[in-house]
């Protein structure tokens, strides 16, 4: 063979090395990284009620920095002839009181590394990245689950903090008068969780960088009700928790702390307390559990939504501490198959990829301090539609 054929040879397979080489990479790595880009929720908003100016506030504080003084009840003159007319008593017939369940009372149990704060104690630092994380049904338009990871690099912390899905927003009358419509109303419309579906399907919200008006609107109203904390969203990740638990099973199951011995309604153990190993099933049971049960199958109290919540928060520093690890690069490409399809978020360009990324690594190595909040609130019921409002604001 003549010394070009050769060439050309060599030229030919080494040209086909490098060809099979791409492709390889681009099925294995780069086409699920483009592919999770641009997995963005878009704009699917029906054309509702545009009652929002440009930059006009979603949430009224009024009532709870200046609220209005208890009215003194004023005390009727005394008739002139000095009597004092006999009080007018009304006979209704005594209701006949309806036994009650009795429920027996013990403490929610104290998840390690979760610490209780009040709404208008959160602090967040002035350099800190702010991503937005939502936990959904994909059955029901509500969000489930609501968590601000505040990420501070001058700092290296990171704060995951949840915030109740039953707090109460304080619309603006001309929203709150538009949601109390027989159009729109629904039990628990004024709570947070809620808050998507307001501002995509009913205000049609024109304010935001993302292309979600509900993700928007949600943004906007935390930023209100965090009244201490001036709060900007820089990303959102909304996740399907059911279909998370798919990368429970990549990562071949997942360490939690458990906090107290978990039984079912049928007096079965589902989980012992200490740290445990949960597959997926028994991971998505963790996170989404509000009743406790005893050993009898018996209910005993509980606090429903905060039980539930400061288990999600040991549940995600479990996962974070296991699955964000320089060991699983190897399993990258199953991850990011499994975050495209169960994984909306607004993380859509190369640099902000490399940036996260960039974070990912440093927390895998151990450079970041991780601090779990819980925000709390007491019960409300300003609507009277007994809703179980939470109070956050004072």
């Amino acid at each position: 063979m003549k010394p070009n054929c050769r060439r050309r040879a060599k030229l030919l397979k080494l040209f086909t090395f490098f060809i099979l080489l791409a492709a390889i990479l681009y099925i294995t790595y780069i086409g699920p990284l483009l592919k999770f880009i641009n997995n963005y929720i878009p704009d699917d908003s029906t054309d509702g009620d545009p009652v929002l100016s440009p930059g006009a506030p979603v949430v009224d504080l009024s009532g709870y920095l200046n609220p209005t003084p208890t009215p003194v009840p004023t005390i009727s003159e005394t008739p002139d002839n000095g009597s004092t007319p006999d009080p007018i008593i009304t006979s209704s017939p005594t209701p006949t009181p309806v036994p009650t369940p009795t429920i027996p009372y013990v403490p929610d149990p104290k998840v390690p590394g979760v610490k209780h704060i009040n709404g208008k104690d959160l602090r967040l630092d002035s350099d800190s990245i702010n991503l937005l994380m939502l936990g959904v049904d994909e059955k029901y338009s509500n969000v489930d689950s609501i968590f601000i990871v505040s990420i501070s690099n001058s700092k290296k912390s990171i704060k995951v903090i949840s915030v109740p899905r039953d707090a109460y927003v304080p619309y603006p009358e001309n929203i709150a008068s538009l949601l109390k419509s027989p159009r729109y109303y629904f039990k628990g419309i004024f709570k947070v969780n809620a808050a998507y579906h307001v501002g995509n399907n009913i205000l049609n919200y024109q304010d935001g960088i993302f292309a979600s008006k509900g993700i928007n609107f949600l943004c906007s109203v935390l930023d209100g009700l965090l009244v201490n904390v001036n709060l900007t969203i820089h990303d959102y990740v909304r996740v399907n928790f059911e279909g998370f638990t798919e990368i429970v099973d990549i990562a071949g199951g997942v360490y939690v702390d458990v906090p107290e011995d978990m039984y079912n309604s049928n007096g079965k153990l589902f989980l012992a307390k200490g740290r445990q190993f949960l597959n997926s099933k028994q991971a998505l049971e963790f996170v989404r559990r509000r009743n406790r049960y005893d050993s009898n199958g018996k209910m005993i109290s509980s606090s429903g939504d905060p039980y539930r919540k400061a288990n999600q928060l040991a549940f995600l520093k479990g996962c974070a501490e296991q699955l964000v690890t320089v060991d699983s690069i190897t399993k990258a490409p199953q991850i990011l198959e499994s975050l495209s399809k169960n994984v909306h978020h607004s993380v859509n360009n190369f640099s902000k990829m490399s940036k996260y990324m960039g974070i990912a690594m440093d927390y895998a190595s151990g450079k970041y301090e991780v601090e779990l909040l819980l925000i709390r609130g007491k019960s409300i019921d300003p609507l009277g539609d007994r809703a179980s409002y939470v109070d956050i604001i004072t």
